[in-house]
């Protein structure tokens, strides 16, 4: 009987080639970055790092997995280091629950205000100003960049004030109250070396006055003129608003005044409650007749960085917390974190990458302290995730800014 042996022989393949990792997020800033040390790392939702990377503007950043992860979302860091004259600072801004594979671009649609410095000093002179405490008197000046603060708090005791004009001539605006009640008046053309007077007695009353019942015992609100162009720059806030930190009697009643002719308006409501947390309202339209508050409780359970965690009643869709470093006071050295989340997002830092840590040994995140936690709720649609695309300048980004939402913040 014959025996057939088949023999088989494998052939000798080639090495399968190494898989490139695949990118988790690509980051180019086109902020500026002389002076300071910038990085970015990615984590998971756990708090696990990822990936590490320090970065210049203009330069092209891929965050990636050296192994395949299940995930579907990461969370992003970002750290602003910079050391003058012997003082550290290191800033953490952090974003939770980033879809991957984005695409992060910040800087780049940003608005170029040119810095208008064409200008020089003209002298202010308050008549007829009543004797009395400090009131607030203040001078805006419109022009190229918008709206610009050049004077605050001007004293009735000295009733003369030197600014510095932004281009010559400039189109300024003085704001103030009388009786409880915001009046202005506007000077359309100040030439630099120009003396001019603001009279007292014959300061203008608002187009409009609403009259606000707030339910704080501390509160301030502004309403602002916008102008959708100014040469050819996009939309600004001109105050067409006629008062600012108004002082009333008594202290939950606020009267805010502005002006027809404005493209749209921009409101700004904020009110302490003693003993409890500062709420905001805010508006792009309309200036609103009443202000409708959150009325969220919010009780923090653990405000540790690493671990933080607290519960709240009502609904929401972002939320910012925030550490900061007090020992600055005495040690030269700053710290600060403030993450941004979604109502569903995890906040987890087990440690910092190793890169961070070797080069900077003096860094110690032990030693900050919680701030605050702040609650937001969009009216109109916008989400979390248009925040940040819009921050980022995202191409999938769909809307700029939110034009109205509403505040929630308690404080250590």
């Amino acid at each position: 009987m014959l025996l057939v042996v088949q023999l088989s022989c494998k052939k000798n393949e080639d090495p399968a080639p190494p898989k490139t990792p695949a990118p988790l997020l690509t980051y180019k800033n086109y902020n500026p970055t002389s002076g300071s040390d910038d990085w970015i790392f990615i984590s998971d939702e756990d708090g696990n790092i990822i990936d590490t990377k320090s970065f210049e503007s203009g330069e092209v950043i891929t965050l990636t997995s050296a192994k395949t992860l299940d995930i579907q979302k990461i969370n992003v860091t970002l750290l602003n280091y910079t050391n003058s004259s012997s003082q550290e600072s290191w800033y953490f801004t952090s974003y939770l629950s980033i879809p991957i594979n984005q695409s992060w671009e910040p800087g780049k649609n940003a608005a170029l205000f040119k810095p208008i410095f064409s200008g020089g000093a003209a002298t202010a002179n308050f008549l007829n100003y009543p004797p009395g405490p400090t009131s607030e008197k203040v001078i805006f000046s419109e022009n190229e960049n918008g709206m610009v603060l050049l004077t605050s708090s001007v004293s009735s005791t000295n009733p003369s004030a030197s600014i510095f004009l932004r281009s010559n001539p400039s189109k300024l605006y003085f704001i103030t109250n009388k009786n409880n009640s915001p009046v202005y008046a506007d000077l359309p053309s100040v030439a630099v070396g120009s003396s001019f007077t603001i009279d007292y007695n014959t300061l203008k009353t608002p187009d409009n006055v609403i009259t606000y019942t707030l339910p704080g015992s501390s509160n301030s609100g502004t309403i602002y003129g916008v102008r959708n162009t100014i040469s050819g720059a996009y939309p600004h806030f001109i105050p067409g608003l006629l008062n600012s930190y108004v002082y009333l009697v008594p202290s939950n009643i606020m009267k805010l005044g502005y002006n027809n002719g404005f493209d749209t308006y921009k409101t700004s409501i904020t009110t302490y409650i003693t003993g409890g947390p500062t709420k905001g309202y805010f508006k792009i339209g309309t200036p609103p007749t009443s202000i409708p508050f959150l009325s969220n409780t919010v009780t923090v359970i653990d405000d540790s960085y690493k671990n933080f965690s607290f519960s709240s009643t009502g609904n929401y869709n972002m939320r910012s917390t925030s550490w900061f470093n007090f020992a600055s006071l005495t040690t030269g050295a700053t710290t600060s974190w403030i993450t941004y989340s979604p109502s569903d997002g995890k906040q987890k830092i087990i440690a910092l990458p190793a890169e961070i840590k070797n080069k900077y040994p003096s860094l110690n995140l032990d030693v900050m302290k919680y701030q605050s936690t702040t609650l937001t709720v969009f009216l109109d649609g916008f989400t979390y995730t248009d925040y940040v695309n819009g921050l980022m300048d995202v191409s999938a980004a769909s809307k700029a800014v939110s034009t109205e939402y509403q505040t929630i913040q308690l404080s250590k």
